[in-house]
């Protein structure tokens, strides 16, 4: 086994071996320097002692002090010269293992400058086998470009040191260690190295020594190889997203992008779903189906929604253009947000607050919210409809609800999924009516998801289903396109199925978040 496939970075690096018995080369030459230091040093001295003795400087004193003082110089930049190299990666110039551990040392038992520290070490993956592709001079010439674009990305007080042929330590300090993901992430991206980019993240923690913190981070960088290699620890992701959610939704890094909710007969817009975006400024965009499931992981979920869900109320409450006074405004919410004490107390206060008549909010909710475990959720479900919120299951038909059970459920809409409508099974339609044909059945209003083409359109309304909502009918944006959209629909009606856009397909999987 290679120490690469082992997790922790404190075996040696392989170097090539000198014949037994003997110094290394490079210690040889540092050695031989330092004496020749040594050496000038004594004659200098012994000139010294001369003129002393004598009070006088002869001439061959004065010869023989130049020259010495030339040797002086000469020897120390050489002694300088090997104690870079002993010190330095030769292939990439960076700080080696010896300066890394001695660095990392020094830290640790400073713990109030080592709070918040983060090590990352980071491999490249398969380095042989680019070896037998490239030739080892070709390999080489790759590296060093790779480090040359990782001086550039490194953000302020970062350190970056070269443990072996082709592993590396990132050191982040408190400052800049919350985005120790993205700047990892940053760093393994668009390089030139025709290979992949593990890496494992370690944190520090009180007491730490530098064996337990490189243990960590080595053991962190194992399972991002297990996982797959080309990533960052799963783990470390989803403990550093979860910080960074905190600390981007106090930031104002979130905000909301609105979709339209469409009668497919008239193109009438009847409403809007209100979607949680993140605009990171270090990732960029991150996909709500990568920070929702971290932030129902972490406990940050009911922050965000509550985030969201005010956001949204008051958005509709203070927009007077004619148009928003007759849409209807969805909002996600979760078992979280609905098992806190007081929740729909608390809602229905906020409405009130902001002026915004009740009938007006939609809550969408998932099927497993509604299963037999989750009374104290039902519970805040049913108040809310009490006091006039709507509720809506979303992406219907994907959970496990008994059919029996959904009939003695608070709910006003169901939300047919997506799946339904993209699948390209003959027995789509079938299915499709089948669904529709329950949720008329139990007094539902139905919306169909994911409309992303006419013929989607075309079957969903062939189903007896009027309303949609899905790329087709208008994309994710700000209230105001919701709004423009509304009043272009209200001027022309009945003038077409599909809005501007129509025809364009999404790109990647999706989410209704």
């Amino acid at each position: 086994m290679t120490h690469a496939d082992t997790p922790g970075v404190t075996a040696g690096a392989e170097r090539p071996t000198d014949a037994p018995g003997r110094v290394p080369a490079a210690r040889r030459r540092a050695s031989g320097a330092v004496l020749a230091v040594l050496a000038g040093v004594a004659v200098v001295a012994g000139s010294l002692v001369v003129m002393g003795i004598n009070g006088l400087v002869p001439v061959t004193s004065v010869a023989v002090g130049c020259a010495v003082a030339a040797a002086l110089g000469w020897s120390t930049a050489r002694a300088a010269r090997a104690v870079r190299r002993l010190e330095t990666g030769a292939m990439t110039g960076l700080p080696n293992r010896h300066v890394f551990e001695r660095a990392l040392d020094e830290l640790l038992g400073r713990p109030d400058r080592a709070q918040g520290t983060v090590m990352s070490l980071l491999d490249l993956d398969d380095l042989k086998n680019v070896d037998r592709q490239l030739g080892r001079r070709a390999t080489d010439t790759t590296v060093r470009a790779c480090v040359r674009i990782w001086r550039d990305r490194l953000p302020a007080g970062a350190s970056l040191y070269d443990l072996e042929r082709g592993r590396f330590a990132l050191l982040l300090p408190g400052a800049v260690s919350g985005d120790a993901v993205a700047v990892v992430d940053r760093l393994r991206s668009n390089l030139p190295y025709p290979g992949t980019v593990t890496a494992g993240i370690g944190r520090y923690c009180a007491g730490d020594t530098l064996a337990l913190l490189t243990t960590r981070a080595g053991a962190s960088l194992h399972r991002a190889k297990l996982a797959g290699k080309n990533c960052v620890d799963p783990d470390a992701w989803t403990q550093t997203l979860g910080l960074e959610i905190g600390r981007g939704l106090a930031r104002g890094e979130f905000y909301l992008a609105y979709q339209p909710i469409v009668r497919l007969d008239t193109g009438e817009v009847v409403g809007c779903e209100a979607l949680l975006r993140w605009a990171h400024p270090v990732r960029g965009p991150v996909p709500p189906g990568d920070f929702i499931p971290v932030a129902e992981a972490t406990g940050t979920i009911c922050d965000l929604d509550w985030f969201a869900l005010t956001t949204a109320v008051q958005t509709l409450a203070t927009t007077t253009e004619p148009p928003a006074g007759l849409l209807r405004l969805g909002v996600n919410v979760t078992g979280a947000d609905l098992r806190r004490p007081g929740y729909a107390d608390t809602v229905l206060a906020l409405l009130e607050t902001a002026g915004l008549a009740p009938e007006r909010l939609v809550l969408e909710v998932t099927e497993s919210i509604l299963g037999d475990d989750q009374p104290v959720a039902v519970a805040a479900l049913s108040r809310l409809r009490e006091g006039g919120v709507r509720i809506a299951i979303d992406d219907f038909g994907t959970g496990y609800s008994s059919l029996g059970r959904i009939g003695s459920l608070p709910i006003d809409i169901i939300k047919i999924d997506r799946l339904f409508v993209a699948t390209q099974e003959s027995s789509r339609g079938a299915l499709l009516a089948a669904v529709v044909a329950l949720a008329q059945a139990l007094g539902a209003d139905v919306v169909a998801e994911g409309i992303e083409t006419r013929d989607q359109a075309q079957l969903v309304l062939d189903t007896g289903c009027v309303v949609g909502q899905g790329y087709l009918l208008g994309r994710p944006g700000a209230f105001d396109d919701v709004l423009r959209l509304s009043s272009s629909a209200a001027s022309h009606p009945g003038e077409g199925q599909a809005p501007a856009g129509a025809g364009t397909r999404r790109t990647g999987p999706g989410t209704t978040r």
